[in-house]
């Protein structure tokens, strides 16, 4: 419904950016125009409703000065990544996986370091969940959130990171008896 609203709010920009394409001289110019499109446009609909535009940039655009190629090529690579962790986690987790043992398999991806900053963020996300239920040790939980929010503060979860952070440090103590709580249940 906020997106509605926002394309609505945006409908007057979007189709002065719009006239403004078929105004423009130079390729250079046309590119500029176009990008303007995009970037008016909901968010959510640029890769469904707007596939010509992108089209017409990258074929315009030969340098990708305005980095749509570049960025569409992280994003496949993003989504690559994301599902290689999401194969390799499946092949190596169960409902039978203890909380350490998920820790150890975090922790164990392959080449972690050679991945996308927000890939490695999510493995980092992982690793502070099954971290925090295995040993139960807030703070060192915490400083995993930190590296989260280090590696590339103005992702999704760079900015959840220190929200999270706020919540387990202000409710550190129930976290900590929930998860002997729920250690002592296991051993049982």
């Amino acid at each position: 419904m906020k997106a509605m609203q926002d394309a609505l709010k945006n409908k007057e920009a979007l189709s002065a950016a719009e006239a403004n394409v078929a105004k423009a001289a130079t390729d250079e110019a046309k590119v500029a125009a176009l990008m303007e499109v995009l970037k008016l446009a909901p968010k959510e609909y640029v890769d469904n409703f707007y596939g010509d535009v992108k089209a017409e940039i990258k074929k315009l655009d030969k340098e990708d000065k305005s980095g749509l190629k570049a960025a569409d090529a992280h994003a496949d690579l993003l989504k690559k990544e994301q599902k290689d962790v999401q194969n390799y986690l499946a092949g190596k987790l169960t409902d039978k996986t203890t909380p350490a043992e998920a820790l150890q398999v975090v922790k164990a991806y392959p080449d972690r370091d050679k991945l996308l900053p927000e890939t490695q963020q999510q493995l980092l996300m992982m690793e502070f969940g099954t971290y925090l239920n295995s040993t139960g040790d807030v703070d060192g939980a915490v400083l995993i959130l930190d590296k989260v929010a280090e590696l590339k503060p103005g992702t999704e979860i760079g900015m959840q990171a220190p929200r999270i952070k706020a919540g387990v440090l202000a409710n550190k103590d129930k976290i900590k008896a929930q998860i002997d709580a729920a250690k002592k249940a296991q051993s049982k």
